[in-house]
């Protein structure tokens, strides 16, 4: 009996290691995008809840550099930002996806050209659903809880 109990506390044990050592691992983008391709509304909401501001590597080849502009009704104001979108990506499960960085500021964006391969760690402000492809986007600047709610309001799937 307690060579039982022994083999199952030892098994509950690495047990737990093994699945802390897994919620440590980073977060991959693919795995991110395979997540919410799958989930049905409920599911992408919560995806969406738990992931919004975690890091995460974003890359991929560059497909456009622009302006931004957004209105934020709430507060009756305008806000231009700046964007870089990445070309098409597939998971390893062939799911489309696209990485589009935001920022406040147009200094951040000046050097990239088309083509150029980019890669960024930067927090997750929203998830959408394209039809097409998922859209990640990503920022690397401070965000004011206003900005972030703009962001995640309007768009979210």
């Amino acid at each position: 009996m307690r060579h039982s109990l022994r083999v199952i506390f030892t098994a509950l044990f690495f047990t737990g290691i093994l699945f802390s050592c897994a919620y440590c691992e980073e977060l991959q983008i693919a795995q991110l995008v395979d997540q919410f391709k799958q989930g049905t509304d409920v599911q992408r909401d919560e995806l969406q809840d738990f992931y919004k501001d975690k890091e995460i590597v974003g890359f991929g080849t560059v497909e456009n550099a622009r302006e931004y502009n957004t209105f934020d009704e709430a507060n009756d104001i305008e806000r231009t930002y700046h964007e870089v979108i990445t070309n098409v990506q597939k998971t390893a499960r062939g799911n489309p996806y696209k990485v589009i960085f935001i920022y406040k500021n147009s200094d951040k964006i000046k050097n990239i050209d088309r083509g150029q391969a980019i890669e960024k760690r930067a927090k997750i402000l929203r998830v959408i659903d394209d039809r097409l492809w998922i859209s990640v986007w990503l920022y690397e600047e401070e965000f004011t809880p206003e900005e972030k709610l703009q962001f995640r309001q309007f768009w979210y799937r």
